[in-house]
């Protein structure tokens, strides 16, 4: 696949992702996918971080992801990006606040045989936090 192509695959995703869609990622990521950076208590497995976007959603059910920037070489994507949403399920198992969010990162994901095979993920977590008075 192209660069184009594969930075089209990660706005669809997005886009998908924002309507709740989670069964994007059994399109286009690939069975021996490999999340380099997964959320405490996750597997770094596609499993995992289907998991890991669940439980996300839970905790901020309204939430819009956005993608502020993305570059594109070879086999990789890197894209930088804004999650925002509010607190109605619980964020971590602690009670919902309520609270309006904004959570911002960076990816990189690799490509190969027109799947996703490697993701890395560092994103503002402390802000996050922070922002739900839970530090």
């Amino acid at each position: 696949m192209s660069t184009e192509q594969n930075k089209s695959m990660l706005k669809r995703i997005f886009s998908e992702l924002n309507k709740g869609n989670f069964n994007v990622i059994d399109e286009f990521f690939a069975e021996d996918f490999v999340d380099q950076y997964p959320a405490p208590g996750e597997t770094p497995t596609k499993a995992g971080f289907k998991q890991f976007l669940a439980g996300t959603h839970k905790s901020f059910p309204d939430w819009r992801w956005s993608l502020e920037d993305i570059l594109a070489e070879g086999d990789k994507v890197a894209y930088r990006f804004t999650m925002k949403g509010t607190d109605k399920g619980g964020y971590i198992g602690m009670p919902p606040t309520g609270k309006k969010v904004s959570l911002t990162g960076i990816g990189i994901l690799r490509f190969a045989n027109s799947k996703i095979v490697e993701r890395w993920t560092i994103a503002d977590a402390m802000t996050l936090l922070h922002q739900l008075g839970l530090v």
